[in-house]
C-alpha cells in the first residue's frame, strides 16, 4: 500500500492564493466588526432588511435541497452582499469582500483537480483533517455565532436562517493546523439540521452519509492521512464504518472525548473542600455515555458511590447486562429520572441527545452547591445558566494543546484560546497524527506506522484499552485540560448578539469556572 506524504501533492499556485487571500480578509473582517458599535436596534433592523430580501427571493427559505450547487450558493452569498453594501455605515468593505472571497475559495479548492491549501508551508510529513458538521439550526439559535468568523454577512442574517443560507455549498476548509510543522485542516461537512425536517431519519442517515463520503474524499484530496470526525458524524457514520477512506486512517475522536471527561473528574474530585461526600453519575446510556460509565466504574467502584441513569429501558437493560458479573455490580444505580442522578451526585457527566431542563416542572429544585458537572453532549445538553443559577459549576469537554499543535483561527465560536484550546474528538486526530510523524521520524517504514497509528484509532464503541491508548497519546504530544469553560447564553440574547465578538466574550469571562 502506497500512502501520500502532504509534500508529494501538486502544488499549483491557485487554491493557495485563494485560501491566502481569504485568510487575510476574514480576519480584516473580524476587526472591523469588532471595532463597529451595532445597537440591538440597528442590528435588528439590518436582520429584518434580510429577512424580507430571503421571503421576497425564496433564497432563504429551508426548503431547497441540500446538494452542492454553486449556482444556488453563489445567489444566496452574492445576493446578501449587494444587499448589505446599501448600508456601508453598518456593513463593512471587509466583512463583504471576506464573504464574496470565501465563496470563491470554497468552490475553487473544492473543485481543484488536487487541491490543497498551504502544505508548501510546511516540511514533508502526513497532514490530517477534521471533519465536524456545523451545529446551527432553527431548533437550536445558541450556535448561531459559529458561522459568522469564516462567512461575515452571517453576522446580518436572522439566526434562524442561517442554516438555509449555507445550503449548496460543497465541504469547505474553514482553518488550518499545525502539528509539529505538519499541515492540518479542519473542515465542515455540509450535514444539516433541515435535512431531518424533510426527510424521514432512514433518508436522512443515508443522504448524510453520501455527504460526509464526500467530505473524507475531500480531506483526503487535500492529502490528509488521518481523519477525525467530530459531532454527529460518528453516530451518522456508524463509527464511521458505512463510509471508506482508502488508505487514510479514520478515528471517531470518542477515546479522546472519554479521556478529557475523565480527567475532568478527577480534577473536580482534587479541588473539593470538604461539603458533601462525592458521588458520580453519567446521564444518557448511548454508545459514549456507556463506554464513560463503564470507564468511571473501572476507576472508581468501590471508592465512590456511582449512578447512572436513562429514559431508554432497553439502554439501561444493555448497561445491566454489561456489567453482570462485577464486584459489587448491584451497588451501582441505575435510574430512569434525570432530576434523581442530578439531586443525588455530586459530580454529573451527561452524554444524552436532547435537554436536560432543569426548571421545567421543578424538576430539579434543590441547590447544586458544590457540584460539578461535564457536559460532553453538542449541542449542550444543561444549560449553563440553570446550573450557575442553583450554584453549580459546568465545563464542556475541552482540552489544551502545547505549542507543538495548533488551530490558527476558527474556535467554533465559543472557545476562550482560538489557537489551543480543542474538542477531545478533535484533539484525538491531531495526537494520532503527531504520534505518526514521530515513529517515521525515528526510524519505523511508513507501512509499520501507519499499521500501528490505525491500530490505536478509534472505529467501534471505546473500550477501556482505547481512552488508555488516547490518554497515553495525550500525555506525550502534550495535550492536558483547558480551564474549564462552556457557551453562557439565552436564546433572546442568541438573535441580538454575536457571541464570536471577542470584546463581548472578554468582558464576560469572569470566575475560573466559567467561561463564555
Amino acid at each position: 500500500m502506497k500512502f501520500k506524504s502532504a509534500a508529494s501533492l501538486d502544488d499549483r499556485a491557485r487554491p493557495h492564493e485563494l485560501w491566502d487571500r481569504y485568510r487575510v480578509l476574514r480576519l480584516e473582517a473580524e476587526r472591523e466588526r469588532n471595532r463597529s458599535d451595532h445597537t440591538p436596534e440597528a442590528l435588528q433592523m439590518l436582520r429584518d432588511i434580510v429577512a424580507e430580501w430571503g421571503a421576497e427571493t425564496g433564497l432563504l427559505s429551508p426548503d431547497q435541497p441540500n446538494k452542492i450547487s454553486r449556482h444556488m450558493a453563489e445567489a444566496k452569498l452574492r445576493g446578501l452582499t449587494r444587499l448589505l453594501s446599501r448600508f456601508p455605515e453598518f456593513v463593512s468593505a471587509a466583512e463583504l469582500a471576506a464573504t464574496e472571497q470565501f465563496l470563491d475559495m470554497a468552490f475553487g479548492i473544492y473543485e481543484h483537480q488536487d487541491p490543497t491549501v498551504n502544505s508548501a508551508d510546511h516540511k514533508d510529513g502526513f497532514g490530517f483533517a477534521f471533519v465536524v458538521q456545523i451545529r446551527v439550526s432553527p431548533h437550536n439559535l445558541d450556535y448561531a455565532g459559529e458561522l459568522v468568523p469564516f462567512v461575515p454577512v452571517m453576522h446580518y442574517v436572522p439566526p434562524e436562517l442561517r442554516e438555509a443560507a449555507m445550503l449548496g455549498l460543497p465541504p469547505f476548509v474553514t482553518d488550518t493546523y499545525t502539528v509539529n510543522d505538519r499541515p492540518g485542516y479542519l473542515i465542515i461537512a455540509p450535514v444539516f439540521d433541515c435535512d431531518a425536517r424533510r426527510q424521514s431519519r432512514s433518508d436522512f442517515v443515508r443522504t448524510s452519509r453520501r455527504t460526509v463520503q464526500d467530505a473524507i474524499d475531500f480531506a483526503r484530496r487535500l492529502g490528509a492521512c488521518v481523519i477525525g470526525l467530530g459531532g454527529v458524524l460518528p453516530s451518522i457514520t456508524r463509527y464511521g464504518q458505512a463510509i471508506a477512506a482508502g488508505d487514510a486512517i479514520l478515528t471517531t475522536g470518542h477515546g479522546g472525548t472519554i479521556s478529557l471527561v475523565m480527567a475532568n473528574i478527577e480534577r473536580a474530585l482534587s479541588r473539593r473542600d470538604g461539603g458533601a461526600n462525592p458521588a458520580l453519575g453519567v446521564l444518557g446510556l448511548g454508545s459514549i455515555g456507556q463506554a464513560i460509565a463503564h470507564e468511571v466504574i473501572t476507576r472508581y467502584h468501590g471508592e465512590l458511590p456511582i449512578n447512572v441513569c436513562d429514559r431508554d429501558p432497553a439502554a439501561r437493560r444493555r448497561f445491566e447486562n454489561s456489567i453482570q458479573g462485577l464486584p459489587d455490580a448491584h451497588l451501582i444505580g441505575v435510574q430512569a429520572e434525570a432530576s434523581n442522578l442530578i439531586s443525588q451526585a455530586t459530580i454529573v457527566v451527561s452524554a444524552v441527545a436532547g435537554r436536560v431542563d432543569l426548571d421545567a416542572h421543578g424538576a430539579v429544585k434543590d441547590r447544586l452547591d458544590g457540584h460539578f458537572f461535564v457536559d460532553d453532549s453538542q449541542p449542550y445538553s444543561l444549560s449553563p445558566r440553570q446550573v450557575t443559577d442553583r450554584g453549580g459549576s459546568i465545563t464542556w469537554v475541552v482540552g489544551h494543546t502545547g505549542p507543538g499543535i495548533v488551530r490558527h483561527f476558527f474556535d467554533y465560536g465559543t472557545m476562550v484560546d482560538r489557537n489551543h484550546d480543542v474538542f477531545g474528538c478533535e484533539a484525538e486526530a491531531a495526537a494520532l497524527t503527531a504520534e505518526l510523524n514521530s515513529r517515521v521520524d525515528h526510524g519505523l517504514s511508513t507501512e509499520d506506522a501507519f499499521g500501528q497509528i490505525a491500530d490505536l484509532a478509534v472505529r467501534h464503541a471505546a473500550t477501556n484499552r482505547d481512552v488508555k491508548n488516547i490518554t497515553e497519546l495525550f500525555d506525550r504530544h502534550g495535550i492536558g485540560l483547558a480551564q474549564p469553560q462552556t457557551l453562557q447564553t439565552t436564546a433572546d440574547e442568541a438573535t441580538t448578539i454575536d457571541l464570536t465578538k471577542q470584546a463581548t466574550r472578554a468582558e464576560t469571562l469572569g470566575g475560573a469556572d466559567n467561561r463564555t
